[in-house]
């Protein structure tokens, strides 16, 4: 009896579920859900959404970001990225992008992600968004600057 115990707290001890995303998140400025726009692609690809996903981009300067397959993405479930504002002036990605093709924003198996309201600003005016068996990937009333 002492031995299945001790199996039992050992597996649940290394079973670490997260939650899949679902909602609306927050990057940047005080308090977030996510500091960094990597840390929100980070999230998303780990632990795929069960519902329409929107990440509000507060005010601010960012780097780029790469983002892979994501669990359940799909027209139904959308994931977006957008300033909170609407102010695309007011969201500013900016780098030199990524050893993929130098672009700043590098998707690789990404489907139904919208890109509203932001600058894209990539220093050494090379690609602002490449990817790699993309399905479904749209921008709104985005702004590229030395793209």
């Amino acid at each position: 009896m002492k031995s299945i115990l001790v199996f039992l707290i050992i597996c649940f001890l290394q079973l670490q579920v997260s939650a899949q995303l679902s909602g609306t998140y927050t990057i940047g400025g005080s308090q977030p859900d996510f500091r960094y726009l990597s840390e929100a692609a980070s999230a998303l690809v780990t632990q795929g959404v069960s519902g329409p996903v929107t990440m509000n981009i507060r005010n601010g300067v960012y780097w780029g970001f790469k983002l892979g397959y994501i669990k359940n993405a799909s027209a139904l479930y959308p994931v977006v990225f957008q300033a909170e504002s609407g102010n695309r002036d007011s969201v500013i990605v900016r780098g030199k992008g990524f050893l993929e093709d130098d672009a700043l924003i590098y998707m690789k198996f990404a489907n139904n992600i919208n890109i509203r309201n932001i600058t894209i600003d990539h220093i050494d005016g090379g690609t602002f968004a490449k990817g790699n068996s993309v399905q479904a990937v749209q921008c709104y009333s985005c702004k590229l600057d030395s793209c």
